[in-house]
């Protein structure tokens, strides 16, 4: 309830001013555009001792303007005085002038209360005004000219004052001896060198009590201060210098030895000097640089979490999820100002890309949010930021993302899907397998060894019989040897034989050695060694040839001689024969 200030009951001035709050306000603040006529409006009265309240209203025409603000105009029988005093300067402030009876003595009521309600927004307002009789001309009044009205109060010691202080004083007596006192014009008493002597006199020989200043003066200084040896252990600790040397005293630069003068005439190095020692040489410094240099894109107070690769869904959207960090100077988790955390994501270009859903702060110092990714995204690289204060100081962290359509499913099964079709496409297949088992059954190491040669086109039979005829030098020997016996003819058509069976030898070889395998087992290389074998087997004479050629291995497997197919071992139990 608001207390006013008093007003003397019997005064002429009954203006009241009173404080109505907006209701609607959130902050208290006072209503403002109240008239005399606005609806609702209702004023009550009551004095202390009123059984009922004194009510006016806008309703009942009871409430009426005032025409001067300040100046009480009494209102109209039955009627109260309202307006506002300044809305722009005030807003909130209303004067009020009531009838004079309210505030009035009809009884020994000691306040009115008052209360405002009813207009629109208008919070009740109960106030109360004090009445009191007196006041400071009243009490003036009461004290009276020269303060003959103390007199009323009944006081004995009043009395007393029968006359003017400054009377008094020439009655009063001072203390003995007080004109001798010689007192300066600061009110200090000036001892006399008589004075001084007495108190010195008095400290030395009258103050013997033990801790007093003169019994202390009488027992310490009692002879020169000057006589006094020093203390054992001080003596003990000093040295008496003997000599006078030029250090004894204030040297100059030609009393110091080499080394002093070296180090005082030395010039002090300058900071930028002692900048570039630390830059130049300083290991710490450089042990410091790499271990900064060392640390990974992590910041000390705010770091981002989240995957570096986007990829572009097929279709729909899906939702990236991210976490954020923050903390304080001692790397403890610590909640920003407010929780209130700024996503961004920007491209090359410039364009933000900032798909980012609410910010939700699921721990102390832990915040989540997920990146919105649609089908219809575009592949480049995205720069992400989450900014946030902590106490008012900035944390800022960075994040880089790839936005690709890997499609990585897709990619392996293309794959696949291509080394079958290859591989169906494969002719023959089947047969291939067939032949490729049957040759690797009649490889040998050495055989194995030919397979290098592959890459090349294979020698035909042509090739084989002019690399013989051209360079077998056991075969030219062999013929030169049989021409010069007597049965060279029959050598000669074996021979001859010999050459036809090699003109068709790829013929009669198996099917997994045909289609070009052929240098794989037969070469002219080998051809010429089994040639050089062969002549180191003949006999020097035409009939040692004729026994070697019947007995050789070799020669036991020709079948066919002038068109005649032979049969048998070769041996003498199972002579060749036409079959």
């Amino acid at each position: 309830m608001a207390k006013l200030s008093r007003t003397r009951a019997t005064s002429n001035n009954a203006v009241v001013r009173v404080f109505l709050q907006d209701s609607s306000s959130a902050t208290g603040a006072g209503i403002t555009g109240l008239t005399s006529a606005s609806s609702g409006l209702k004023i009550s009265l009551a004095r202390e001792m009123d059984a009922v309240t004194t009510n006016y209203t806008v309703a009942g025409s009871t409430i009426e303007s005032i025409t001067t603000l300040g100046t009480y105009a009494a209102p109209t029988a039955t009627k109260i005085r309202f307006k506002e005093i300044d809305a722009t300067n005030w807003p909130g402030m209303y004067e009020l002038h009531a009838a004079q009876a309210l505030l009035g003595t009809g009884d020994t009521s000691r306040f009115l209360t008052g209360l405002v309600v009813g207009a629109s927004n208008l919070a009740p307002c109960p106030f109360e005004v004090q009445l009191d009789t007196n006041d400071s001309s009243d009490v003036y009044s009461r004290i009276g000219a020269n303060g003959a009205g103390l007199t009323a109060l009944g006081d004995a010691r009043i009395v007393n004052l029968d006359a003017t202080v400054s009377t008094r004083m020439a009655t009063f007596t001072l203390p003995a001896n007080f004109a001798s006192l010689s007192i300066t014009a600061s009110g200090l008493v000036a001892l006399s060198a008589a004075g001084v002597q007495s108190i010195w006199d008095a400290l030395t020989s009258a103050l013997a009590t033990v801790g007093s200043i003169g019994k202390l003066l009488v027992t310490n200084v009692d002879t020169l201060i000057s006589s006094r040896t020093k203390p054992a252990d001080t003596q003990a600790a000093v040295t008496l210098v003997a000599t006078v040397t030029n250090l004894t005293n204030a040297p100059t630069n030609g009393d110091l030895t080499a080394t002093m003068k070296t180090s005082v005439t030395a010039a002090v190095p300058s900071a930028a000097a002692i900048r570039i020692e630390m830059d130049s040489n300083s290991t710490v410094l450089a042990a410091i640089q790499t271990a900064v240099g060392n640390i990974s894109n992590l910041s000390a107070f705010a770091n981002m979490f989240g995957p570096a690769v986007f990829e572009i869904p097929d279709s729909g959207t899906v939702l990236v999820p991210f976490t954020i960090v923050f903390k304080d100077a001692d790397g403890h988790l610590v909640d920003v100002d407010t929780n209130a955390v700024t996503l961004a994501a920007i491209n090359a270009a410039g364009t933000s890309r900032a798909n980012w859903s609410a910010v939700t702060h699921a721990s102390t110092g832990v915040y989540t949010a997920n990146y919105s990714l649609a089908s219809s995204a575009t592949k480049e690289s995205l720069h992400l930021s989450a900014t946030a204060t902590v106490s008012a100081a900035a944390r800022r962290a960075d994040f880089g993302v790839l936005v690709s359509d890997l499609d990585v499913s897709t990619s392996i099964g293309t794959i696949l899907a291509t080394m079958a079709t290859e591989t169906n496409a494969t002719a023959n297949k089947a047969t291939v397998l067939v032949d490729t088992a049957a040759l690797l059954a009649r490889l040998t190491t050495t055989r194995a060894a030919h397979l290098d040669y592959l890459t090349a086109a294979p020698p035909t039979a042509a090739d084989v019989r002019t690399e013989m005829d051209a360079n077998s030098s056991r075969l030219a020997s062999a013929a030169t040897e049989v021409n010069a016996t007597t049965n060279k003819n029959t050598v000669a058509a074996a021979i001859a034989a010999v050459q036809s069976d090699t003109d068709n030898i790829q013929t009669r070889l198996p099917p997994a050695l045909q289609g070009g395998l052929m240098p794989a087992v037969i070469d002219a290389d080998a051809i010429l060694d089994a040639l050089d074998s062969l002549q180191t087997g003949l006999a020097d004479t035409p009939a040692a040839l004729l026994v070697a050629a019947q007995a050789s291995p070799m020669h036991a497997h020709v079948r066919i001689i002038h068109d005649v197919v032979l049969d048998g071992a070769g041996t003498e139990a199972d002579p060749m024969r036409p079959a």
